[in-house]
C-alpha cells in the first residue's frame, strides 16, 4: 500500500483553537452518562444534533468552521510505483465535511475506544498555490498553480485508541492512536501549470480524470492521512477542554429514605 506522510504540525496549527471548560459548554451540546444503558445511541443521536452547528464551528470546544474547513499549509507525499511525488498545498480548502450521514458512532468504555462510520456524497478540495514534484501514474509532475480533488461518493470508517489520563487528581481521555479507512467511489482532479505547459498539463488532467478510479485509489492513503490528523486534532481539543468525567458523566443512584 502507498505510504503518506504529512506535516501534522502545521496543520494541527491550523485548527486548533483556544480550549475551554465544560461550564462553557453550549446547551446544545449532547449528554451522554457512561453507565446508562443506552450509552450508544445517546452518542448516535448527539452526533447527529451537533450536524447542524459544526458547519461554523462549536468554538468551546476548540471545533473549527467545517464550512468550509481552512488550512493554511499541508505538505504531502507518497513513495510507490504509481505515487512517488512530494506536494505542498497551500491555502488548502475543503468544503462538504458539514453534509455527513453518520451511520455508526459508538464507545467502549471497557476498552476506551471510539468506533465510527460516515458517509458522504462528495467532497471538494482546493489549492492555490500548490507545488509539485514527483510522478502519479507515471506522468512526471513538476509545478507552481490551482488544484482541485473533488471526491466521492465517500465511506469512512475510524478507531479511536486511547487510555485515561490523570491530571492534577482529574481524569482525562488520553488518545494513542486512530485508524481509518476510507472507500471513495471515484474523483475529478485538476492542476494547472504543469512544467508551465498547456499541452502537458491539458495531457496530465487528462490521463488523470480517464484513469479517474485508479487515480482515487492510489491517492486514497493521502486522504486516509488527512483524516486522520483531522480526527487527532478534534480529539485534542476536545479531550484537553472536557475531563473524562465531563465527556460522560455517571448517573449516581440515590437512596431515598422513608
Amino acid at each position: 500500500m502507498p505510504s503518506a506522510t504529512l506535516t501534522s504540525v502545521v496543520l494541527l496549527s491550523a485548527l486548533l483553537l483556544e480550549s475551554t471548560t465544560a461550564n462553557d459548554l453550549p446547551n446544545y451540546f449532547p449528554t451522554c452518562h457512561l453507565n446508562e444503558d443506552g450509552l450508544n445511541d445517546c452518542i448516535l443521536n448527539g452526533f447527529k444534533t451537533l450536524k447542524s452547528y459544526v458547519g461554523h464551528g462549536i468554538e468551546e470546544i476548540g471545533l473549527p468552521s467545517l464550512k468550509p474547513l481552512y488550512v493554511a499549509r499541508l505538505e504531502i507525499g507518497q513513495e510507490e510505483a504509481l505515487a512517488n511525488y512530494s506536494m505542498i498545498l497551500n491555502n488548502f480548502t475543503v468544503w462538504g465535511l458539514d453534509n455527513y450521514d453518520v451511520k455508526e458512532f459508538r464507545y467502549d468504555p471497557n476498552t476506551t475506544t471510539f468506533h465510527g462510520r460516515l458517509e458522504y456524497d462528495k467532497v471538494i478540495m482546493s489549492t492555490v498555490p500548490y507545488n509539485i514534484s514527483g510522478q502519479i501514474l507515471l506522468a512526471p509532475l513538476k509545478g507552481e498553480g490551482f488544484g482541485q480533488a473533488i471526491i466521492g461518493p465517500l465511506s469512512g470508517s475510524f478507531e479511536v485508541n486511547g487510555n485515561i489520563k490523570e491530571k492534577d487528581g482529574i481524569d482525562y481521555y488520553n488518545t494513542t492512536n486512530i485508524h481509518v479507512h476510507l472507500d471513495i467511489a471515484d474523483g475529478y482532479y485538476f492542476l494547472s501549470n504543469i512544467f508551465d505547459n498547456p499541452y502537458l498539463t491539458r495531457t496530465t488532467v487528462e490521463i488523470f480524470n480517464i484513469n479517474s478510479k485508479l487515480m482515487t485509489s492510489v491517492v486514497t492513503p493521502v486522504f486516509e492521512e488527512m483524516t486522520k490528523l483531522g480526527i487527532t486534532s478534534i480529539m485534542e481539543s476536545l479531550t484537553n477542554a472536557l475531563s473524562y468525567e465531563q465527556m460522560f458523566p455517571i448517573i449516581n443512584s440515590l437512596s431515598v429514605l422513608p
